[in-house]
């Protein structure tokens, strides 16, 4: 079989293959820097695909390139040429590039929590270019190859430092201040205790805060308008504080009241500004390597990296360039110039920055006091003065409004607010856009006639179709072409079905109704000023921060109960509105308020408004109600925390609002398209509606559109009242965007800022700037060594001779033995969460697909190399063979597709590699035409293709968008190289054997039991033989308990008693079957550690995975521990009879308890549960149950035979476990944590200070210490003398552990049976039920690849009881019967 592609071409293609990939790499990063700061400034999804393929294909250009050259050295050197040097030379620039432009590091936040795998790539690609660079010695280019080596290095740790940096912990760890161990407590109770047992007079008195009340005598902002570079300053100041709003830190009155009064004395443009520039440091903090290279080691990297290229440049222009070809050398000085000018554009646009003018010029505190540079501040304010707010008159009542219109160069974000109706979409027509805005291609096209000219060549054509239309229609009236017609048009339908299904398939669907049904209309000012004026109004009642948080969750009951008011005779009935935005859900009232505001507006009477500040407030409540169900329908990551069961409201009313209309025959062939949303409205609005929908309809069907109709009809009613209609629909979504921006998720507030921003980032920083929120709290090389390099070689030939033999076998072999490990050490993740299985498999989850790119890059370029005259060409042929298994093998195992759920969010990448890797492959196979392998390797290709689609699509289905979506011929005898016919078979044996193993997982599935045998609903029906058989399978499964020794468990009683644990064998286990545990005073004694969590460094982060190594412990789940736990969720449930008892239920964190126990000491016991936050009460009952256990560690268990014995086992082993969760799963936790780092740090100082105090030497004396904390007398409360500014809760857990000691002394303990370990045992299954059910279900999925926890059980338990908010009453479909009567 001949070639099939021509000598020259395939001689073309060998020569041009790396220069071409270079130049690639090289006008990708030209893009990335020019182009992805306007990420920031627009939402086209044109735009954002061209940066995301961009940033993809830089680092897989880069990478390719690195295999190419390192395959080619060995090429260059047999035939001794100097190319080789010139290779060498461009591996570096490669390192350069995956270090990426300063302009963007992240494409999402995601690849900030990726930072580990950039790491691990960094030190491989580090390796490979230095094996390049020993290929190619000697080497006269040397000394500029390693000066850029070093800059590459460099680049590259800077983009590896930016994502660490900027990944959520760490960006919280950053932000976290030294801990405050507070007032020396133990020590003042003693000499408070120490006087008065001498008689003496003693007191203690509160001294107040000196800087308390300070902030309020300096002036909160200039009286003058504020100045650009002012604008900017500020916003750096407030940025440095809120930024902690992405991680959802608590903020101090004292920050709360400044900013409060600061945003008060401002004008609503002026917030606009202060907030946009705080918006954009965020952007850049989270997506660029702004937060590295703004620091001093930072810029002098920057300096060392720019002089690498310049010295480089200027060795190599030193050289004798006439041995190398002339592109080479004119690629090489291009990679060299631009390099220098791609950084010296990035050095320019660092110090026009933002950031960089805010750090330049600090805020001046006095602003009377006279400064000798303040021409500098007159040339920041002219350069500030080009990104300043621009506003454009647009005509549309009267002398129209103010709508934003900044060059697009300028911009700090896109200056669009969204619009998505629903009634238009399901007559398929876009929002009418208010305020039209022409940018500068629309203005260009318009003035340079190109307009004109299409329209007349359109024009011209449409009147030559015409002229043919008296030949064209006799013909359609004959029925002989039906048999014509016909086909063409079942052919367009099928073609419609097909283009459907192929978008369903990508999950495309939703960005082509976004593009179609979506428009956008710039912001107006007075918009804007309207929102900020009602936040400014509420803010002044918010004097707390009970009264904040209830303003802030306020969905329009706040303005409709303001209204209340003024009702008069004839008007509405407000109890009526009430129930519109109080007793329905968020997403109901989003869509009931939008369709009722779409037919108030469309009907005729609103068209002949004549009073402007009518018709402004009738357009605020348009635009506001398009935007908010664009949020609620095309951005649902945004709206995840507040959107419940939208897209099923959404898609039920959009059926019976398509039924409605088909009834009523409203379509575009009856009525004209600018009327028909008109014609629908009026027919909505006709419908009678004496009966509720409700009523009629059940509820089984979620639609709302009449009760939309129904609410329009009462809302028209305030025109008869002294109120307007329209300013009352105004404030009432003004009211539900602030709900949505307070509540919605802010790590997806931060997630939006890199896709143009939205109205509702603004919204909810002002809010927090005014104090609205749940974020606050009261508290107050030499020449000698250059002739040596020169001289010698750093490979010896033998080693060179073996790397250049064995390279391309040993990476084949290498990718064999990942996938080996993968396939059989992925399945034990779920089984276990030890730290060393875990490394093991990210490592050659991450080495697998590194191996197999390189490895096909190596056999890619070897295809087109002449065969060495020692190696027959035939070895060539098995190479062939070998790059579809390097294929397969990036399809990876059955066992495993994703490491972490951010990979599921990352299936597109994947689609990307296979196309990529596929076109790598195929040029392979198509390389081996005239090979007698070539059926064997043209069916393994297509195998190897169908193993990557199954990995990217179960990546896809897995998804968390998509998981949602859900629910709903033989070979010539030819003699091979010996080690290469041994490679081969062992990777067909080895495959094959790898797809038995996988299939027989997979046939031995649970999944697969279930589907292959229904539920057998008749129990008194014999069992069937298949079901017999796969119970006898399903038994090796099942969970296992062993008798054991409770002498032998670590926290169990004395007494010869027994405890049945969890020893189900290790590879049929389904979960790890452990409890862990962490705890706080064990830790204190033990760990010789100043403070955790300190500092974004890189020695935090592994100094914080040898804690967890060395202080958590582990204990066996036994089944009374399972049976006490599941006994009082079942319990429980009996009282869950509705959903709102189901709330109340699920959201008890002990008060339940201690209620229900009846006991005289209630009171005194509830404040530490109900009156605290949730992690404040996790360390009070920890260390209080660690205190009364060890109280009574060295005592006999009385009067309680076995049950007492079980209560303080079961409650010191939840207490640790608890502990565990909150400190050592903060992502699991972070829904319930709060400030419990903070809290954590404060309490373990204070606790080292206390011990070090009492000169406490046996760190280890758990007992004794214990012991000590007990002694401190608690006549007084810690926070009267310590205040709360420090967060510790030592001594105030010693208070809970006194008071927990007097139940079992107590008479009404004693009647009830309920002593403290029956108490604490209960209390701890609360606390562990809370979080259960209020962590986020991601991370309690996420945590099932980690061996999974107790808490995920739990989790899934209280579901089956009803005991979470994911449940409604559902009455079934209403049948409504008209009935006439006589």
């Amino acid at each position: 079989m001949g070639d099939m592609f021509p000598p020259r071409l395939k001689k073309f293609w060998d020569k041009w293959n790396i220069r071409g990939v270079i130049m690639l790499s090289l006008f990708l990063q030209t893009i990335l820097i020019f182009f992805a700061p306007s990420r920031k400034r627009t939402a086209k999804k044109l735009f954002l695909v061209l940066i995301w393929s961009a940033y993809l294909l830089a680092d897989w250009a880069a990478d390719y390139a690195v295999g190419q050259i390192s395959d080619s050295q060995e090429e260059a050197a047999d035939k001794r040429d100097k190319t080789r040097e010139l290779l060498a030379f461009w591996s570096p620039f490669l390192l350069l590039h995956l270090g990426g432009p300063d302009t963007i590091t992240a494409l999402a936040l995601e690849d900030n929590e990726l930072w580990n795998r950039h790491l691990f790539s960094l030190v491989c690609q580090a390796v490979a270019t230095v094996y390049v660079i020993l290929l190619s010695t000697p080497n006269r280019l040397l000394i500029p190859t390693v000066i850029m080596l070093f800059g590459g290095v460099i680049k590259y740790v800077e983009r590896t430092s930016a994502l660490f940096s900027a990944s959520l912990d760490k960006f919280k760890d950053s932000m976290l201040e030294d801990p405050d161990p507070g007032a020396n407590y133990a020590k003042l109770m003693e000499e408070y205790a120490n006087k008065r047992d001498m008689n003496m007079p003693t007191e203690v008195i509160v001294v107040e805060d000196p800087e308390k009340g300070r902030e309020g005598n300096t002036p909160a902002r200039p009286i003058a308008d504020l100045t650009n570079l002012q604008v900017v300053q500020y916003a750096f100041k407030y940025f440095k504080i809120f930024k902690g709003l992405i991680v959802d830190l608590i903020f101090t009155n004292k920050q709360r009241d400044e900013s409060r009064k600061f945003f008060d004395s401002l004008k609503a443009v002026d917030a606009l500004k202060i907030i946009e520039v705080e918006l954009s440091l965020i952007y850049e903090s989270l997506f660029t390597k702004a937060e590295i290279l703004h620091n001093r080691t930072g810029a002098v990297f920057r300096v060392i990296a720019l002089a690498c290229l310049v010295s480089s440049l200027c060795l190599f222009s030193l050289k004798n360039e006439a041995q190398y070809e002339g592109f080479d050398v004119a690629l090489t000085y291009a990679l060299l110039i631009c390099g220098i000018a791609l950084d010296s554009i990035a050095l320019l646009m660092f110090c026009v920055s933002d950031w960089s003018i805010a750090r330049l010029r600090n805020l001046k505190e006095d602003l009377d006091e006279k400064d000798p540079w303040a021409w500098v501040d007159t040339v920041l304010n002219w350069i500030l003065g080009f990104r300043t707010l621009r506003w454009k008159r647009s005509i549309c009542f009267m002398d129209g409004h103010e709508v934003l219109d900044r060059n697009f160069m300028f911009r700090r974000w896109s200056e669009y607010v969204h619009a998505y109706n629903l009634i238009g979409y399901c007559l398929k027509i876009r929002p009418k856009r208010i305020h039209p805005t022409k940018g500068m291609i629309h203005s260009f096209i318009q003035s340079s006639g190109t307009r004109q000219f299409c329209n007349y060549w359109i024009h011209r054509t449409l009147s030559n179709l015409s002229k043919c239309n008296c030949i064209l229609l006799p013909l359609s009236n004959l029925s002989k072409c039906n048999c014509i017609l016909l086909p063409v048009s079942l052919l367009r339908h099928q073609l419609a079905r097909l283009i459907t299904k192929v978008l369903d398939f990508f999950g495309l669907t939703e960005l082509v109704e976004e593009i179609r049904f979506t428009t956008s209309d710039r912001l107006t000012r007075e918009l804007w000023e309207f929102i900020f004026n009602q936040v400014q109004h509420k803010h002044r009642f918010a004097e707390d921060t009970e009264s904040a948080k209830s303003i802030s969750s306020a969905r329009g009951d706040w303005t409709l109960v303001e209204t209340s008011s003024k009702t008069t005779e004839g008007g509405p009935d407000h109890a009526k509105l009430l129930k519109y935005v109080t007793e329905k859900d968020y997403d109901q009232s989003i869509l009931m308020w939008h369709i009722a505001t779409e037919l108030l507006y469309q009907r005729p009477e609103e068209e002949e408004v004549t009073n402007k500040a009518e018709y402004t407030n009738r357009e605020f409540s348009k635009i506001l109600s398009d935007y908010m169900m664009y949020l609620l329908i095309m951005q649902p990551a945004l709206m995840s925390s507040v959107s419940g069961i939208a897209k099923i409201r959404f898609l039920d009313t959009c059926a019976e609002a398509n039924e409605f209309f088909e009834r009523r025959h409203i379509n575009k062939i009856r009525h004209k398209k600018e009327n028909l949303v008109k014609e629908a409205s009026r027919a909505i609005l006709s419908v009678k509606t004496f009966v509720e929908p409700m009523d009629v309809k059940g509820d089984r069907s979620k639609s709302v559109l009449f009760d939309g109709s129904v609410l329009a009809q009462e809302l028209m009613k305030l025109q008869n009242g002294r109120e307007s209609m329209w300013e009352v629909v105004s404030k009432v979504w003004v009211e539900l965007l602030c709900f949505a921006a307070t509540h919605c998720d802010s790590q997806e507030h931060a997630s939006q800022l890199s896709k143009g921003g939205e109205l509702i980032n603004f919204v909810w920083l002002l809010m927090a700037h005014f104090g609205l929120g749940d974020q606050f709290q009261i508290n107050r090389d030499d020449a000698r060594a250059k002739l040596i390099v020169a001289n010698m070689r750093v490979i010896p030939p033998a080693v060179k001779e073996i790397l250049d033999k064995w390279n391309i076998r040993g990476l084949v072999i290498l990718s064999l033995v990942f996938q080996t490990s993968l396939i059989f050490l992925a399945p034990l993740r779920k089984r276990t969460s030890k730290k060393l299985l875990a490394m093991i498999l990210w490592t050659a989850y991450l080495l697998a697909d590194w191996t197999a790119n390189y490895a096909v890059a190596q056999i890619t370029k070897n295809q087109g190399k002449e065969p060495k005259p020692d190696d027959p060409p035939k070895n060539k042929k098995l190479l062939a063979l070998w790059a579809p298994f390097l294929l397969l093998h990036l399809g990876g195992p059955d066992t495993i597709t994703a490491l972490a759920l951010e990979d599921n969010a990352l299936w597109a990448r994947h689609l990307f590699g296979l196309v990529s890797q596929a076109l790598a492959g195929a040029y392979a196979v198509v390389q081996s035409m005239d090979n007698p392998l070539w059926p064997p390797i043209a069916l393994l290709f297509i195998t190897a293709v169908i193993k990557y689609t199954e990995r990217t699509r179960a990546l896809y289905t897995a998804s968390l968008d998509k998981f949602k979506d859900q629910m709903r011929k033989p070979a010539d005898t030819v003699d091979f190289h010996g080690a290469d016919v041994v490679i081969t078979y062992t990777l067909f044996i080895v495959g094959i054997a790898l797809e038995l193993s996988s299939l027989a997982m997979f046939l031995l599935s649970d999944w697969m039991f279930a589907v292959s045998s229904k539920l057998n609903d008749d129990q008194v029906k014999d069992e069937s033989f298949i079901d017999s058989f796969l119970n006898r399978l399903l038994a090796f499964r099942k969970p296992r308990w062993t008798p054991m020794d409770s002498r032998k468990t670590m926290h169990a009683c004395k007494g010869n008693r027994t405890r049945e644990v969890l020893t189900t064998p290790f590879l049929l286990r389904r979960w790890s079957g452990v409890i862990y545990g962490f705890n706080f005073i064990g830790y204190c004694l033990k760990a010789k550690v100043s403070k955790i969590n300190r500092r974004s460094e890189f020695v935090s982060d592994v100094k914080s995975h040898i804690d967890q190594i060395r202080f958590v412990s582990s204990e066996p789940l036994t089944r009374n521990q399972w049976e006490f736990i599941f006994s009082e969720l079942k319990r429980k449930s009996e009282f869950a009879e509705t959903p709102e008892r189901a709330k109340k239920v699920s959201s008890a964190r002990g008060e339940w308890v201690l209620q229900d126990s009846k006991l005289e000491e209630v009171e005194r016991l509830m404040r530490y549960v109900a009156n605290v936050d949730y992690d404040q009460s996790l360390l009070l009952w920890h260390i209080a149950t660690e205190l009364c256990f060890q109280e009574e560690e060295d005592k006999e268990v009385e009067n309680g035979s076995g049950k007492s014995c079980d209560d303080r086992e079961f409650s010191k082993i939840i207490s640790d476990y608890m502990m565990y969760l909150l400190i050592m799963q903060p992502k699991l936790m972070s829904e319930v944590a709060g400030i419990g780092t903070i809290r954590f740090r404060d309490t373990l100082d204070e606790a080292k200070r206390f011990f070090k105090g009492r000169h406490f030497k046996n760190l280890r004396d758990m007992k004794r210490g214990s012991k000590m904390v007990l002694e401190v007398s608690n006549d007084i409360e810690p926070m009267h003398v310590k205040g709360d500014r420090s967060k510790s809760v030592l001594f105030d857990a010693s208070m809970l552990a006194k008071e927990l000691k007097r139940l079992d002394g107590s008479s009404s303990s004693a009647s009830h049976g309920d002593g403290k370990w029956r108490v604490l045992s209960k209390v701890w299954v609360e606390l562990l039920s809370y979080a259960a059910s209020h962590c986020k279900a991601t991370e309690q999925v996420a945590q099932l690849s980690r061996g999974g926890e107790l808490l995920n059980f739990v989790w899934l338990l209280m579901a089956h009881f009803g005991l979470a908010d994911q449940f409604q009453i559902n009455k079934g479909d209403a049948r409504a019967k008209l009935v006439v009567g006589e």
